[in-house]
């Protein structure tokens, strides 16, 4: 499967293309334009999608086959297709998009300082064990004097440098591949919530936008399910759509699962009582969207300190490794 388009090439794909359709311009002719003024992947895909419609492929149909966009996507672009308010929906996604982008980058900022601090550190850290510590070494060895156990094991790093440097890169590529599993980031506390919540605000949206234009609530879901990146979540759904083809509301099916609190299924009996289920939907992903925002807030918040503790007991395994044998030396003289 192709990479899809990142946040940003999607908020100015989707944004841009809209505007032409609004200006009067074909959907053909938009394509062409936009693949002529786009660089690299995306403008050969582009181009490959206007040859596909010129063959009588539908919009959404030629981006799904070029892996431009999510599954769940592309299915608000087939039904915008069929409804013919393409130009609209393609705003809504853009909207979407962008506020997913909005929050990337609050985190991405908030990771900068903490990041580059610890790097500098790693290389102070390093520094002081491979070229100033061994200075030490070698004076204390000429008084055979006995080592503290902290020092003896800061001596120990360079001699297993590999080890350590491997068990760095080991422990980042399991961190890296961990934190990109969405049901893995849900188990960790305050990232979890944040998840949760996004996960929840990007299903909320998109089922509003399906319901709105006539789809079934049970199929609306199901063509959600398979664009999941949440194993866990994904069987969730599928036991809650059991329970509401046996019979059960729409309100009582999604209580009886935590992940949907009480606000959600609030809004959900709301809309299934009023008629306005589409319109409560998207009411709940709105609320999701700004707990998930407040929550990325919170946690950016935590970073420094934690960064800060870091590089402080790194600096103090340096220090007290250098200290304690002197001051074990005077106290033996004295």
């Amino acid at each position: 499967m192709r990479r899809s388009l990142s946040l940003l090439e999607s908020v100015l794909f989707c944004k841009q293309l809209a505007s032409l359709l609004k200006a009067g311009i074909q959907l053909n002719s938009a394509l062409k334009f936009l693949s002529s003024q786009s660089k690299g992947r995306l403008k050969e895909d582009l181009k490959v999608v206007s040859s596909q419609l010129e063959q009588g492929i539908s919009f959404a149909d030629a981006i799904y086959s070029r892996g431009l966009f999510s599954k769940e996507i592309v299915n608000m672009f087939k039904i915008a297709e069929k409804n013919a308010f393409l130009d609209e929906t393609l705003i809504r996604i853009s909207d979407l998009f962008e506020r997913k982008y909005k929050l990337y980058q609050t985190l991405k900022k908030s990771l900068v300082y903490p990041c580059v601090v610890l790097i500098a550190s790693l290389f102070s850290f390093f520094g002081m064990i491979f070229f100033v510590l061994p200075t030490y070494s070698d004076l204390f060895s000429d008084f055979n004097f006995h080592l503290p156990i902290i020092t003896r094991f800061a001596m120990l790093i360079p001699s297993y440098s590999w080890l350590f440097l491997c068990l760095l890169f080991t422990l980042f590529l399991v961190a890296y591949k961990s934190f990109r599993n969405a049901d893995f980031c849900m188990k960790i506390p305050i990232i979890g919530k944040i998840k949760a919540n996004s996960l929840m605000s990007d299903f909320c949206y998109t089922l509003s936008y399906q319901l709105k234009n006539g789809v079934s609530f049970v199929i609306a879901v199901n063509s959600l399910i398979d664009g999941l990146d949440s194993g866990q979540f994904k069987m969730r759904l599928v036991v809650i759509i059991e329970k509401i083809k046996k019979g059960s509301s729409l309100s009582s099916a999604f209580s009886s699962d935590k992940l949907f609190d009480g606000l959600f299924t609030q809004l959900v009996a709301v809309g299934e009582e009023s008629g306005k289920l589409g319109e409560m939907l998207w009411e709940a992903g709105e609320s999701f969207a700004q707990e998930a925002e407040y929550g990325l807030k919170n946690f950016t918040s935590y970073i420094e300190p934690v960064a800060t503790l870091f590089v402080g007991g790194m600096v103090a395994f340096v220090a007290l490794s250098m200290i304690l044998p002197l001051f074990s030396m005077v106290n033996s003289l004295l």
